[in-house]
């Protein structure tokens, strides 16, 4: 299903679910657009149809707005010692075409997938979860992942794909040669059993839990499935005991790790490091972050382990060749 449709003096071709972009326009607060200039609509392949009046319309969702990528023109007059130089950006409106209706029939398009990770969770377990649900995506297949069940191995069809995507996201934050070629991964003769100390080591090093280490050295076979299943036990009983500890003491997080998570590490590093470079005001900052200005220093902080966290872990990539 197709439709051919006018809108700025020029011509698309559209299906639902395509976006395009048509010069500037304003839609409505709701960020809807419809186009009733259709030239032409097919339902089928070889068959083609001109509306008649306003029989068909095609409508639309307004994803951005923004300029296009700069280009040069340069004017040039022959013997009149005249050059002029300029650059240009022409400004567009992406739109998503979500419907094309034409003589009672309508067709629309799929809606776009969306993942949602718990901002309660750690910021490792938020990771492996977007992994973990991407992978999902990919499949084509949702599913809910009970982690007091699935372990290395699934007992049925919807447990199987947990494990699978599991596996995938391990994959994806612990590469194999990475992991291989560790030096202390390599200085273990005994991989029977691993020490809590080490693996916790190389779950700060890959931004991953032990949990998640452990897994993937069992499907690298350098431990074995006995020790796994033990370890994954202890994991998910001091798990257990850490959630029945924060409801007990019903704490809360403070304002300027919400304002953290909320806002995101980048963002917030670009706002100080503006703030520093005295670029902004601080009650600029308290606008662009949400946060009082008592909080700032604390943040600051945060910000500051993260980086050095981040650029270790880079760095120890780097030496394996994993950098470039």
């Amino acid at each position: 299903m197709y439709a051919v449709i006018r809108a700025g003096g020029k011509q698309y071709r559209v299906a639902p679910g395509d976006v395009i972009r048509i010069e500037k326009t304003q839609a409505e607060k709701s960020g809807h657009l419809e186009f009733t200039d259709v030239l032409a609509v097919s339902a089928e392949a070889g068959q083609i149809a001109r509306p008649q009046g306003d029989s068909a319309r095609v409508v639309g969702h307004i994803v951005e707005q923004g300029r296009a990528d700069k280009i040069l023109v340069f004017h040039f007059k022959r013997k009149k010692q005249y050059k002029k130089l300029a650059g240009h950006r022409q400004p567009f409106t992406a739109v998503r075409i979500t419907e094309i209706a034409f003589d009672g029939h309508k067709f629309t398009a799929p809606e776009l997938p969306a993942i949602v990770v718990n901002a309660k969770d750690a910021p490792r377990g938020r990771v492996f979860t977007l992994m973990h649900e991407f992978c999902h995506l990919m499949l084509n297949r949702g599913g809910v992942c009970d982690p007091a069940r699935v372990g290395s191995e699934g007992r049925s069809p919807d447990e199987n794909v947990e494990v699978f995507c599991n596996r995938m996201a391990g994959a994806l934050l612990v590469p194999r040669d990475a992991l291989l070629e560790d030096a202390r991964v390599q200085a273990v003769r005994d991989t029977s059993e691993w020490e809590d100390e080490l693996l916790g080591a190389l779950a700060s090093d890959f931004g991953v839990s032990r949990e998640v280490i452990l897994r993937r050295l069992l499907i690298l076979g350098k431990t074995t499935g006995e020790f796994y299943e033990q370890k994954r036990a202890e994991y998910l009983a001091q798990y257990a005991e850490r959630a029945t500890g924060v409801q007990e003491n019903g704490g809360f997080a403070p304002p300027f790790r919400v304002a953290l998570r909320d806002n995101g590490r980048r963002y917030t590093s670009l706002v100080l490091e503006a703030l520093e470079r005295e670029r902004i005001t601080p009650a600029d900052v308290t606008d662009f972050l949400g946060v009082r200005l008592k909080h700032l220093h604390q943040m600051a902080e945060a910000v500051r382990q993260s980086v050095a966290e981040v650029h270790g872990v880079w760095g120890s990539l780097e030496g394996l060749g994993y950098g470039d």
